[in-house]
C-alpha cells in the first residue's frame, strides 16, 4: 500500500496532463483555423485574438501563391520535474486567399 498510493498519484498526473495536452491541441487547431480565415479575408491579426493564445505560443504565418499557412506550436514541459520530458503541440491551418471581384 505504501508504494501503491504514490504509484497512484502520479499515474493521475500523468494522465491528467495528457488530457490537458489533447485539450491545448483542439485549442490550437482552432485559433490556427481562425487566423487562417481572418489573414485569408486580407484583415490583420486583432490584439484580442493574439491574447487569446496560450503563454509562449510560437505563430509562423506563411503565404505561398494563392495560400496561407498558419502554424502555431506551444512547448509544454512534462509535470514531474526530474525526468526532463517535454511535447511540443501543433495546430496548422491552410486556407486560399480571397479575392475581390
Amino acid at each position: 500500500m505504501a508504494l501503491a498510493i504514490p504509484a497512484l498519484v502520479v499515474i493521475a498526473v500523468v494522465c491528467a496532463w495528457l488530457i490537458s495536452l489533447a485539450f491545448l491541441g483542439v485549442q490550437l487547431q482552432s485559433l490556427a483555423a481562425t487566423y487562417t480565415r481572418v489573414l485569408a479575408r486580407g484583415d490583420q491579426i486583432s490584439q484580442l485574438m493574439q491574447e487569446q493564445l496560450p503563454a509562449s505560443t510560437k505563430v509562423e504565418i506563411s503565404k505561398s501563391g494563392d495560400f496561407v499557412m498558419v502554424s502555431l506550436t506551444s512547448h509544454r514541459r512534462f509535470p514531474i520535474p526530474h525526468l526532463n520530458k517535454s511535447v511540443d503541440v501543433h495546430g496548422d491551418a491552410l486556407a486560399r486567399l480571397e479575392t475581390l471581384p
